[in-house]
């Protein structure tokens, strides 16, 4: 049988058009009929090298390490820890404690186990490719341990309360302390140092002067660190082991940003340091209700430009270093008023998160969400961690949020009178408490 060149044409252009979807395809071949062979040849370019298959897609991991994670001393499942590999890849467990982690592929596998106060736990899962592993794990719940803190006599009997600390990582940190009953100084100032994370402490100044007093201690990293109080600022460039009297007058609260620039706020004045000390300069004024008769009890510094002030009924805000300041909150939740406790809690961290007892921004201060807690007493410090988990510290009892003070729990220590508080992690920190008496305490919470 003969072809001819146009029955030819036909078939070829079949072929092509069976890579493609054409619902007419007669009325197409019609068409082409009808435009002669001129067509054939642009439709045969058109679709030169069209593959009849689709394209290959990669197979998906379904590579997959489950398991539970329990409380290591109740054994009831914990939601919302998070379990990750070092890869990166991670996952939250649900209301019954279960995870599932997919797409690892096949090999030998470190898991980590991590939940806000509860210690750290990790495992090892070996999974095959496209196949499944389980891995259960419990964690342990993090808790408050007491230790005693021993002085030499006087300091022993005279120094009634550990006023303030500063830890500069889980191990080396420092505290003051002096006689305060009733809210009366009495002196007998005096600073120990700790090494081990707050189980040992070596007093490294004892005042010699019986009245002289220290409040306040800050350092910025193991070697530079200032103390505070009425009789004026100490000095160490190394580390404690030597201090030195760098000014005289009353500093009040004192926060330093580095080994050179600090701010100290006796009553309500505002002064500055470039030198570490050497040198002591006026910045402003904090408009406090002078029928108050009170003092800056707590300053914080975010930057160089945005600050807080606290007394016990006011909160007052700059944005200049200092230099002006307004009124940010003075309509705080009712309180028991205490000499030696006075509610004078405030926390700051970076860019703009702040805290007081009962109140929490986010901006700054722009805008102020309401808190509520069981906990009726003076609020004397509080710490947090991160953005979300904080602990704020009462007379004889502290308080307690993982979620930026949305909820709060309340932890009773009916025997302890808790000064201060400071937390470098959600499972590293520390309080410091005067029991039965005379008998200093620090409590370690890990």
């Amino acid at each position: 049988m003969c072809y001819s060149s146009t029955m030819k044409s036909k078939k070829i252009l079949h072929f092509k058009l069976a890579c493609i979807e054409v619902h007419n395809l007669k009325a197409f071949v019609r068409s082409f009929n009808s435009c002669g062979p001129g067509l054939f040849m642009f439709v045969v370019l058109l679709f030169t090298g069209c593959s009849c298959k689709n394209p290959t897609q990669p197979p998906a991991d379904k590579t997959l390490i489950k398991g539970t994670i329990t409380d290591s001393l109740t054994g009831q499942p914990l939601a919302g820890t998070v379990v990750s590999l070092s890869t990166g890849l991670s996952a939250t467990t649900d209301n019954n404690g279960n995870y599932r982690l997919i797409g690892m592929g096949g090999g030998a596998f470190n898991l980590v186990a991590d939940k806000p106060d509860y210690r750290l736990n990790n495992g090892k899962a070996n999974v095959v490719a496209n196949d499944s592993a389980t891995l259960d794990l419990k964690i342990y719940p993090c808790q408050w341990e007491t230790v005693a803190v021993p002085l030499p006599a006087p300091w022993d009997i005279s120094v009634t309360h550990i006023k303030d600390m500063c830890f500069v990582n889980e191990l080396e940190g420092w505290a003051v302390g002096y006689s305060d009953f009733m809210g009366m100084n009495g002196g007998f100032g005096i600073i120990i140092h700790t090494s081990d994370g707050g189980y040992t402490w070596q007093m490294q100044y004892g005042c010699p002067n019986i009245n002289e007093s220290i409040t306040y201690i800050d350092f910025v990293d193991n070697q530079y660190g200032w103390t505070g109080g009425i009789d004026g600022i100490m000095r160490t460039t190394d580390g404690g082991n030597s201090w030195i009297s760098i000014y005289t007058y009353d500093t009040g609260p004192i926060d330093f940003i580095d080994r050179n620039i600090g701010f100290l706020v006796p009553v309500r004045y505002v002064y500055k340091t470039i030198n570490g000390g050497d040198a002591i300069t006026y910045v402003g004024g904090i408009p406090m209700d002078t029928s108050l008769d009170e003092s800056v009890r707590k300053i914080k510094y975010l930057n160089l430009n945005t600050c807080w002030a606290r007394t016990t009924r006011e909160l007052f805000k700059s944005v200049d270093g200092g230099i002006s300041w307004i009124l940010a909150l003075n309509a705080f939740p009712p309180i028991f008023y205490n000499l030696d406790w006075p509610t004078v809690a405030l926390e700051c961290l970076y860019p703009g998160y702040v805290w007081v007892e009962g109140k929490f921004s986010r901006d700054n201060g722009a805008t102020w969400v309401t808190q509520t807690s069981d906990a009726y007493g003076a609020l004397s410090d509080a710490s947090f961690a991160d953005p979300a988990y904080g602990w704020m510290s009462g007379f004889t009892f502290m308080i307690h949020t993982v979620d930026s003070g949305k909820t709060w729990v309340k932890l009773d220590f009916p025997d302890y009178q808790i000064t201060t508080v400071q937390f470098l992690s959600p499972r590293m920190g520390w309080a410091f408490a005067s029991y039965s008496g005379t008998s200093k305490k620090i409590l370690i919470y890990k």
